[in-house]
């Protein structure tokens, strides 16, 4: 249910994501990349990006990463960026060392700003 009043507005996105993953000879490699609204991103205040990784198996092998900057607890992979409105693109590539051709089962990525 949602509840409309005429103080609503439509919100413009901050930024758009798109999420790969490929498998290949025992590596699993999981790419997130992000474009910023540059109309949006001009008024951001106190920008923070959290992303949520969660895979199939508590053995969790990283082979290399683009960002080292992440938390493991138990098979969730978790990234807390700020200031993400500081760069117009990102790209954060995790390789995994597994047989499992579909080891991540989820990302979730939520955002959130002041303006």
């Amino acid at each position: 249910m949602i509840d409309y009043n005429i103080n609503i507005r439509i919100i413009e996105p901050g930024a758009e994501f798109k999420v790969t993953g490929t498998y290949k000879e025992n590596k699993y490699k999981l790419e997130i990349k992000s474009l910023l609204n540059s109309k949006v991103g001009e008024v951001m205040k106190g920008s923070q990006m959290n992303i949520v990784i969660i895979v199939k198996s508590n053995e969790i092998n990283i082979l290399k990463a683009t960002n080292t900057s992440y938390a493991i607890d138990d098979k969730i992979i978790t990234y807390t960026i700020n200031d993400f409105n500081k760069e117009p693109k990102m790209l954060i590539g995790i390789v995994f060392k597994t047989t499992d051709r579909e080891f991540v089962e989820v990302v979730k990525i939520t955002y959130r700003y002041m303006v």
